[in-house]
């Protein structure tokens, strides 16, 4: 009488199938209702190790088998990726069971602490930036979003941030820096105020902000409206 595994192969041997074994190990560094990390490990696969970045955490552990909707889309293209190893950490710390109200989220020392020293310490870690626009108008996590970037910018990661992305999309490496103008570029043009525009690129003086972003959309505007006008009203 065959059980167990030897019943398994005879079968897998009358229909010349095969099978195939894959372990994903998670691991959760946590304190109460705060994780700081979640390390998602792909047993036997060979490839880079990588830092994600997110918003806020929904797992402890206490469910430590969760996987989020972040999780679940990184977990399907961590080998599309070339990614056996990815620690994730989020700008803020609290395990929320759903999106937490603007008043929900305070800004946690300790975490961002920990943030900072990994990417500082992380050596050929790649750094994915995945904390999207979700609470863009509240003032903590523009800070945190701005102290964060401006801790990458200061640290040799600089040079590893988005790079997983790009190569999988053929595009020429850039450093993050390329992106802050472009950042400034659409708030402005979206008309944001001037004095908003300052505070999150960090400029000292309101002047600066206005010369190089908010000027430029000012006269693009102006001959833009002045274009249009000869359309509409030409003989």
């Amino acid at each position: 009488m065959l059980t167990g595994d030897s019943f398994t192969n005879v079968r897998l041997r009358r229909f010349s199938m095969e099978s195939k074994k894959e372990q994903l190990i998670t691991e959760v560094v946590y304190q109460g209702n705060h994780t700081y990390e979640i390390k998602k490990t792909i047993d036997g696969f060979k490839g880079d190790k990588a830092i994600l970045i997110g918003l806020y955490p929904t797992v402890d552990g206490d469910n430590i088998t969760k996987i989020d909707s972040t999780q679940l889309h990184l977990i399907n293209h961590m080998k599309e990726l070339g990614l056996n190893e990815v620690r994730i950490m989020n700008l803020y710390s609290e395990v929320f069971d759903r999106k937490p109200t603007t008043s929900q989220l305070t800004y946690d020392k300790e975490n961002f602490e920990y943030i900072t020293q990994a990417v500082n310490t992380a050596g050929e870690y790649k750094l994915i930036i995945a904390y999207g626009s979700s609470h863009s108008s509240n003032k903590t996590t523009n800070t945190l979003k701005k102290n964060l970037l401006e801790a990458i910018s200061n640290s040799k990661a600089k040079d590893r941030v988005y790079q997983p992305f790009m190569n999988t999309l053929n595009i020429e490496y850039r450093s993050l820096h390329v992106l802050r103008h472009t950042f400034g570029s659409i708030l402005a043009s979206e008309g944001i105020n001037v004095k908003d525009l300052q505070y999150m690129l960090g400029h000292a003086s309101v002047v600066t902000s206005m010369d190089i972003y908010v000027g430029s959309y000012s006269e693009n505007r102006k001959k833009m409206t002045k274009n249009l006008q000869k359309s509409l009203f030409v003989s």
